[in-house]
Order: C-alpha cells, then structure tokens, then sequence
C-alpha cells in the first residue's frame, strides 16, 4: 500500500465523448464519471455552478486547510474502507496520508513565486554580467557542492525584489533566498536539471519523502 504525501487535491473524475458538427468543429459532452475501485469519486465538485468551482481553492486558503490538515472538510456519508484498510472519502479530491503545510505566511509565497517566474532569473543574469562572471568558470559540480550565495548577493536580491513592491526580511528566510538565487543561477550556467536539483533542496513535499524514508 502506498502512501500519500502532500496536500488535498483531485483528479479528472468525468468522461467525455466528441461529437462533430456539421461545420467541421466538435463538441466534448460529459457523458458519465468514473471512480476508484472503492467506488468514490476524485472529481472536484461542480454542483453548485462555475464561480464555486473556481473559487475552490481559494475557499481552501481562506478556511486554513493548506496550512493545517484539520481543516480538510470530508462527507461522512461518503466514506469508505480500501480493501487494505485505509479510511477515504468521495467526492473530496485525494487526501494524503501525511499532510504537508503550504508556504507559511505571503513572504514565503512569494519567494516561491519567484522561483517559479522570470523574477530570480531576471536577476541572475544581471548578477553573471556582473559581478558574478567568474562563475561561469566553475564546472557543475564545483557549483553544486561548493558554492555559498554570499550575503552581499542576497541583500541585492531584497532590493531587486522592492521594485516589485515585495518586502522580504534577510534574517527570517536567509535559506530560501539563497535557494532561490542558486537555483537560478544553475539554470543560467548549466541547465533547468541543475535548477530543480537546487529547489529540491528546498521543496517540503520531497524533503518529507526523504525523511519519511530514512
């Protein structure tokens, strides 16, 4: 039996058949859903219209369940038992067996926001024009096990980060911000490989798989 590490979230639980128009174009109908071998669905509730369905996830952030899994809403009515034994739920998505919290707070958010737009790269090419052109000497591994985001570097890093109206502390997330930087620079000198290698580092759900199996 498998487990599952993370957050709450849903599959594609509905089937759809494409019937062609008259025009050339084609329509996808949901014609039915599918379930687990349990007999629940995994399919994110649309009952209650398009503005509900969307709005979901910010419901999620606003009751606090990213954070804390005792605040995951489950359907008693929709239990049921694997045959190994493991409590699920229907029509609530996927629930892990080891709940791991969101970003804490709208600072580290928007750390991970950075690392997952131009933002950091933005910088790191400024920096390797820069006063960072000697890393371009630096082999992969070197870089990797070697290399230390100096705290001059990170300081840039907040400033650059003000002109887009975002105030980060040094001392509260001194680790994230050097992950961040270093990981964008491993793209710009080797490749997006060496980049997740880097946030990985940083990356909750991995670290807990890692701890989990120790």
């Amino acid at each position: 039996m498998g487990t599952i590490i993370g957050r709450r979230s849903f599959g594609k639980g509905l089937v759809q058949q494409e019937i062609k128009l008259g025009d050339g174009s084609a329509v996808r109908l949901t014609v039915s859903r599918y379930y687990t071998p349990t007999g629940r669905s995994i399919q994110r509730p649309y009952d209650n219209g398009n503005e509900d369905y969307f709005k979901e996830y910010i419901d999620r952030y606003n009751n606090g369940e990213l954070e804390d899994a005792a605040n995951i809403e489950v359907n008693d009515s929709l239990k049921r038992t694997t045959p190994a034994g493991k409590v699920v739920y229907g029509g609530g998505g996927i629930i892990p067996d080891v709940f791991v919290p969101s970003a804490d707070g709208y600072v580290l958010q928007t750390l991970e926001y950075f690392a997952r737009t131009g933002f950091a790269d933005q910088f790191a090419n400024r920096y390797l024009q820069g006063d960072g052109i000697n890393l371009r000497n630096m082999t992969e591994i070197d870089f990797m096990e070697t290399y230390s985001v100096p705290e001059l570097v990170m300081e840039d890093f907040i400033q650059y980060a003000q002109l887009y109206n975002t105030s980060i502390s040094l001392p509260g997330y001194r680790d994230e911000i050097s992950t961040i930087i270093k990981s964008a620079l491993a793209e710009q000198l080797f490749d997006t490989e060496a980049k997740i290698k880097i946030l990985n580092q940083q990356d909750r759900m991995i670290q807990k798989v890692l701890e989990l199996n120790k």
